[in-house]
């Protein structure tokens, strides 16, 4: 039993890079991400904190040079303001966690999510803003 449970805890955080790396790129695909677009991908964790999050923000941004878009990556929640998230085609929350945006962030991505703005929720993004 000691062997199967040192297995899982040895492939755990690779499965879930796999996983990361397969949802974000089928997500990203259909996301209209013609050259010259921008994603931004946001880790920001209130609670746990996942340690495949760097790793899932380097997947992104390879899949980024591979198909002529742009990432940006941060943890920073300063950046959901409606003149910021205009330049996004889509924006990624990452295994997100906990409350990350005050009210008038989240004003801000609900405006950017009504005008048209793209978004996707990786692995623990619904563990994130429980009361919004």
């Amino acid at each position: 039993m000691d062997d199967l449970n040192r297995f899982k805890r040895l492939i755990s955080p690779a499965l879930a890079l796999v996983f990361i790396f397969l949802i974000a790129f089928n997500c990203v695909a259909s996301v209209n991400t013609k050259p010259g677009k921008k994603i931004l991908v946001f880790g920001k964790t209130a609670g746990f904190h996942h340690a495949s999050i760097p790793l899932g923000m380097k997947a992104i941004q390879q899949l980024g040079t591979e198909n002529k878009f742009s990432v940006d990556t941060t943890t920073d929640s300063k950046k959901f303001t409606t003149a910021n998230l205009a330049q996004y085609a889509a924006v990624i929350f990452l295994s997100t966690t906990g409350d990350v945006l005050d009210n008038e962030q989240q004003r801000a991505f609900e405006s950017y999510i009504k005008g048209g703005g793209g978004f996707v929720g990786v692995h623990a993004a619904t563990d994130t803003e429980y009361d919004w």
